[in-house]
This record gives structure tokens, sequence and C-alpha cells, in this order.
């Protein structure tokens, strides 16, 4: 209830959205349900940029099983080794490990203290991230 009030995108996002739009298809891979993410993503204009959203609610084991991130890879239409997985939380990036996916770890105030280290590439903001995808896609 609390997102649904006043939640605004991260910081960078718009940003690596826009560069990413067009390029490469982007997923979601939550544990909330579906529904609320489809919502919580209109309510911050970002909906449009996802060609595949999927929830906890449409899974069997949530994170850290590897099966949310295999399935948003099978909707995708791409093998889990294309897919580059984007997280802040140590079982979401220990799901896109499992998946065989190359995780990249985004730091924020309320995981500073949180065990990131199976991520291949640990990152301050989503600015960092955007930058590290930019030379991967450009270059």
């Amino acid at each position: 209830e609390l997102a649904r009030e006043t939640l605004v995108p991260n910081d960078g996002l718009i940003e690596l959205l826009d560069f990413l739009h067009g390029k490469v298809k982007v997923a979601i891979a939550s544990s909330t349900e579906k529904s609320a993410i489809e919502e919580l993503m209109k309510k911050i204009n970002v909906l449009e940029y996802f060609s595949v959203i999927v929830g906890g609610d449409e899974v069997k084991e949530s994170k850290p099983s590897p099966m949310i991130y295999l399935r948003a890879s099978k909707l995708l239409g791409i093998t889990p080794e294309e897919c580059i997985v984007i997280e802040d939380s140590p079982n979401g990036i220990r799901s896109g490990f499992m998946a065989g996916m190359e995780v990249l770890g985004v730091r924020h105030e309320e995981n500073t203290h949180l065990d990131l280290s199976l991520a291949k590439h640990v990152f301050d903001s989503l600015n960092g991230v955007r930058e590290y995808l930019e030379k991967r896609l450009n270059g």
C-alpha cells in the first residue's frame, strides 16, 4: 500500500530503460504478484518498456530458486546464457546466478550490509549499470 502511494522510479531507471529500448528485450521477474507489478509499473510510467512480466504468483518456487528467471528467459524466447539480470538482493542474485545468467548487482541505502558477491559486477547505481551495458552493447 505504501508503494502505491509513494513509489517513484529509482535514480537512473528511466535513462537505463530508454537506452535499452529497441536494442534488447526487457523483462521483469519479481516475487511480487504480477497484477501488483503491472499496477506499480503503470504508476511510474514504465510498463511499456517490458516485453515480459513474470510474477511470483506464476512460479512454484520463489527466489533464490532460478525458476522465475528461467520462465522469463523462455517467454522472451532467448537462452539463459543470453540474459543479463539486474538485481539488488542476495536471493535475486542467487536466483539469476543459478539460472546461468550474468548477474549485475546494484547497491543502495537498504542493501549496503547485504552480500551481493555472487554478482559478476556490483554497481552503486543504475547509472553505472547503464554505462556498463552501453559499453557491452555498443562495443
